[in-house]
């Protein structure tokens, strides 16, 4: 047994960890260089990015707040993967969960218990239908996935935009974006006066539930067993357009989750803009996670951080906040060329 537990931790840290240390140095050393190019220190750089993540309790709410979104929908994204579906549509599937949402949240009255899950369950189906497209697509037409999903990123983003200047418009009619959610389609605070707020809690319990769903079910080998090699998979039985089906419906479920969460937790309203990229994100933190549920949780929590100092970056220094693509970027960078390598040596 403790051979066994020394070689998986072994994997581990030259799997996940020794990449994940060396992508974030180079980035940190890249957003450094930068902001000294822009007339900032790289040490105020690097201050003000460990302050808006780490600096205090808010600053760690805040990097929490941010990682809930990103290990929901990454969580999704690594269901697909696994499953050799390529779902890069997760922003889009989390922009139709916020919009679902925000539909029942503001246009449907229910009891205070009821109005929330009713809110986060619209939000799980709005993203598992936008999902569904991609999948119809893939079945029926032969699109591929991975130019279907992303394209409906572009499209859900417009819906979004129109929802937001007609139907779901605020009665106030001054401004782009919906009414405020009404108290009994918010979710908890856990923290007050920060934002942390109960959907964290939730997606660690999911991303426990994912982890056994995936290693420890019949249903989670036979999804690995399809990513790894479809024909052998239908040799054994194995349905296999049926199962990337479900993993596709699975993924955009929990992307729409991460998007309801989002509304009913931080911003209570839907607006333009209303995802800085989130979906986007849980790709890098899937990848950098290994596919793994329960690597999902640090990962999410590192780019959530990565996220929070970008803001501080943008209040305390003036910098732009997109430098924190730059790190993200780098982060990921290690694992391409390593993932490319081991391609390379299977030819």
């Amino acid at each position: 047994m403790s051979q066994t537990v020394a070689r998986n931790l072994r994997r581990i840290v030259g799997d996940a960890v020794v990449p994940s240390v060396v992508g974030l140095t180079a980035g940190l050393t890249a957003a450094a260089g930068l902001g000294w190019l822009s007339g900032v220190a790289p040490v105020a750089v690097l201050h003000a990015l460990w302050q808006g993540a780490f600096g205090d309790r808010y600053a760690v709410a805040e990097t929490l707040v941010k990682a809930t979104p990103i290990l929901l929908a990454g969580l999704g994204v690594a269901i697909a993967f696994r499953c050799g579906v390529w779902n890069i549509g997760a922003e889009g599937q989390l922009l139709l969960g916020a919009l679902a949402a925000t539909a029942v949240g503001t246009k449907v009255a229910l009891p205070a218990g009821v109005h929330l899950i009713a809110a986060l369950l619209a939000g799980t189906i709005g993203g598992a239908m936008w999902a569904s497209v991609a999948a119809w697509l893939r079945l029926r037409r032969g699109v591929n996935e991975v130019v279907a999903t992303l394209l409906l990123n572009f499209i859900a983003a417009a819906l979004v935009g129109y929802a937001v200047h007609a139907p779901l418009r605020e009665d106030a009619g001054v401004l782009p974006q919906s009414d405020l959610l009404p108290p009994s389609a918010r979710l908890p605070l856990l923290l007050p006066p920060t934002r942390l707020h109960a959907g964290f809690p939730l997606a660690l319990l999911l991303a426990f539930a994912v982890h056994i769903a995936l290693e420890r079910t019949v249903w989670g080998f036979r999804l690995s067993a399809v990513g790894a090699n479809p024909l052998a998979a239908q040799t054994w039985g194995i349905a296999t357009g049926r199962m990337m089906t479900v993993a596709l419906l699975v993924s955009g479920a929990l992307a729409g989750l991460a998007g309801a969460t989002e509304v009913c937790g931080v911003t209570y309203r839907l607006f333009e803009k209303f995802s800085p990229g989130y979906g986007y994100t849980a790709i890098v933190a899937a990848l950098v996670a290994q596919l793994s549920a329960a690597g999902l949780i640090p990962a999410a929590v590192l780019l959530g951080a990565i996220n929070a100092g970008g803001a501080a970056l943008q209040r305390l220094l003036g910098l732009s906040p997109t430098l924190t693509w730059v790190i993200q970027a780098a982060l990921l960078l290690p694992f391409a060329i390593r993932w490319r390598t081991q391609w390379k040596g299977k030819q």
